[in-house]
This record gives C-alpha cells, sequence and structure tokens, in this order.
C-alpha cells in the first residue's frame, strides 16, 4: 500500500503545526524519534515518503531556560528541605552532577567507596552504550557529611541509599516544588537539570574540560550544547571585579603595609655557602673615632 502524496503533505503540515505548539527541544526530540520509526517503513515502500524528512529533529539547547543556581540558593533550599534524605539528593544534584531521578535513585551504599573518596554512579540513561553504564566520580567535600549522616540513620540490610522516595508515584519534582516554596525560592526552569548544569559550569573552571565531562557523564559537545552557561562571576574575573571586591572585604588598619614579624625573620633558613663567609666580622672593632686621626683644636 502506498500513500498518496497529498495525505502526506497533510500529515507534514500537522507535524510542523505540532512543533511551533511545543518547546523548540521537545518538538525536535518527538520529531525525530517519528522520523526514526517511519524510516523503516518507507525504506520497505509501505509509504511513498518519510513525512518527516523535512523538518529539524537535530536536538539544541535553549540558552532562555538555563539558569545558574548558586551556593547561596541551594544553602537557602536544603535548609528548607525536610530531612536529610532530601538535602542528599539536593546536594546529589548540585554538588555531585547527578542525574534526579534516574542516578540518584540507583545509588546503593555498595557504591561508596569511603577510603578511596570515590563513589560509582550507575547511569540507567546511558548504560545500553558499550562502557558507560557506570562513571566515579571523586566524594566531593560537599557530600561527604550528607552521605555520613545517611549512613548513620541507615536501617541494617537496606542496600539503596535514598530509601523513603522510592516509590514510583512519589513525583520529586512536585516535592522540590514544595520545598522551594519553604524557603521562598522562585523555582527556576528544569529544576534538576540545571542543578546538574550549574555543577558542570564550576567544574569546568577548574578542572580540563575532558575531566569535568566524565566526572558528569556526558560528552564536551553535550555539555557544551546543554549545561554550560556564563555566570556573572566570569565577567567579574575578567573585568577585575572579583579581585577588586575581595580587596575591598579586607579590613582596613591604615598607614603602612604589615612588615614580617622579627621571629618570622630569624627563622629563615640560612645559607650556609655564604654564612660561613661572613661569619668572623664582628660588631664594634673599629674605634668610635673611626679610621681618621684626631686633631685637637
Amino acid at each position: 500500500m502506498v500513500c498518496d502524496r497529498s495525505r502526506c503533505a497533510g500529515a507534514r503540515g500537522n507535524r510542523a503545526a505540532d512543533q511551533q505548539s511545543l518547546r523548540p527541544c521537545l518538538a525536535r526530540r518527538r520529531c525525530g524519534q517519528a522520523c526514526r520509526h517511519t524510516a523503516n517503513a518507507s525504506e520497505h515502500l509501505y509509504i511513498g515518503e518519510n513525512p518527516f524528512n523535512d523538518i529539524a529533529t537535530t536536538v539544541r539547547g535553549n540558552p532562555e531556560r538555563k539558569r545558574f543556581i548558586g551556593r547561596d540558593i541551594i544553602d537557602r533550599v536544603m535548609e528548607a528541605a525536610p530531612d536529610t534524605q532530601w538535602r542528599l539528593i539536593i546536594a546529589l544534584a548540585r554538588y555531585g552532577g547527578l542525574r534526579t531521578p534516574s542516578e540518584t535513585l540507583a545509588l546503593k551504599w555498595e557504591h561508596i567507596d569511603w577510603e578511596q573518596g570515590r563513589i560509582t554512579v550507575p547511569s540507567p540513561k546511558t548504560e545500553h552504550h558499550a562502557g558507560r553504564d557506570r562513571r566515579v566520580i571523586p566524594m566531593f567535600r560537599e557530600l561527604s557529611p550528607l552521605l555520613m549522616d545517611v549512613f548513620e540513620q541507615a536501617e541494617p540490610g537496606v542496600p539503596w541509599i535514598i530509601t523513603r522516595y522510592r516509590d514510583p508515584s512519589a513525583n520529586l519534582r512536585t516535592q522540590l516544588l514544595r520545598i522551594l516554596g519553604r524557603a521562598r525560592v522562585s523555582p527556576w526552569p528544569k529544576l534538576f537539570h540545571n542543578l546538574r548544569a550549574s555543577r558542570a559550569t564550576e567544574l569546568c573552571n577548574d578542572h580540563p574540560a575532558h575531566v569535568a565531562a566524565y566526572w558528569l557523564g556526558h560528552s564536551e559537545n553535550i555539555a557544551r550544547e546543554f549545561y554550560l552557561t556564563v555566570t556573572d562571576d566570569h565577567f567579574a574575573r575578567a573585568t577585575g571585579k572579583a579581585a577588586q571586591k575581595a580587596a575591598q572585604s579586607m579590613p582596613e588598619t591604615g598607614g603602612n603595609p604589615p612588615q614580617p614579624a622579627t621571629e618570622a625573620i630569624q627563622e629563615r633558613p640560612i645559607l650556609r655557602g655564604f654564612s660561613d663567609t661572613f661569619i668572623s666580622v664582628q660588631p664594634n672593632l673599629l674605634p668610635p673615632t673611626g679610621f681618621e686621626p684626631v686633631y685637637a683644636d
């Protein structure tokens, strides 16, 4: 059975209208899925042509929905969290860069290497790719105390780290919105994604791009397209405002800059090659009158 061209054109028009009513990223993703499904039918001549061939299906990042969530905001949100496990969920997303809920709920105590300070993160989203079913990240200093608190409260024999919010009917996004309300913080777009993206931006500031991408579990190209943002701190560093602000925050003492303490000077190491040369020089070997002869008045 061959589909006539008028019906394909009508289907193409309907898909284009649907694409305009959705967010660009979601629309392109759905059109790409539909294009892959109908490609096989087109190859086997079940339909005359693929109606999605001329529709853009490449998924792009949307800069308007990117947000950098600062640490001061996260501190307020974590203070409003109902318990330790919720604080850990927020920290794993913001400071560990975990995908939430999939990677967070997949964590078990066997994945925590306390001695080496590392966390093995199972990745259900990328496990169908060879060698990408898991990754290893550092146990960042922001995560260590929260993991220890949850460990001390854990029930013996329970393998999962997050236990209270595993019910499939529990919507972590809805609960996070309630926490934001209690903290009086305005919700940002893509709640958990932008937490992870904020961590990606921080890691790229302090580590090579390939290291940050490995810890987050994506490629450098994906990071640039969907995660990395330009923050106010980047502008401050470029214009020198950050250094100026740090200098202004120091206490004003006035007068000359502080000189090193005498004790610190005395404790400096003595270079033996030079000190032996001058060790025989003694003070007060010259008379008070110096070398010139004394003339009587």
